[in-house]
């Protein structure tokens, strides 16, 4: 019951924070790429297509400490993907980390609020959604939602 509530106020959220022309006009039933575990999925948009999988950008640059590389980690509580009108990886999202279409780290996950041991911090949550911002191909709004554990201490309620 928790969980729907939750839910019902996320979606909530991304609805008022969307400007009505993104909501209106460039809805999908359903997005064509996915992010499953460690690779993108494409979903077919014409009669005959096959549905196509890919591993998501990774990076093994030793020049590049391993902490600012994607390489391959699967999700233990959220992930989303963006991409370009031809189907290229923009940035994807891995529990709370950034990764640009090259696997490389943009941001980083902050344990909480508090968490300033990031240069760019972002707070994940166990929900993220991403809304283009109207009139640009190329910017962003990556909301992170936490939910909260709404049951009430049973014994502050007994007289």
């Amino acid at each position: 019951m928790d969980y729907e509530r939750c839910f019902l106020r996320a979606l909530l959220v991304a609805c008022c924070v969307s400007p009505p022309n993104v909501l209106l006009n460039k809805t999908h039933a359903q997005d064509p790429l996915w992010m499953i575990g460690d690779r993108s999925v494409r979903f077919p948009q014409a009669q005959g297509e096959e549905v196509r999988t890919a591993p998501l950008p990774t990076s093994f640059d030793a020049a590049i400490p391993d902490e600012y590389e994607y390489q391959g980690q699967v999700a233990e509580r959220t992930q989303n993907v963006q991409y370009d009108e031809t189907g290229n990886v923009l940035f994807f999202i891995v529990d709370g980390n950034i990764y640009n279409g090259d696997g490389l780290l943009i941001a980083d996950d902050a344990a909480d609020i508090l968490d300033r041991d990031c240069e760019v911090c972002f707070i994940g949550g166990e929900q993220v959604h991403i809304l283009p911002v109207p009139g640009s191909c190329t910017r962003f709004i990556v909301l992170g939602l936490f939910f909260d554990n709404f049951e009430r201490d049973n014994n502050a309620s007994e007289t």
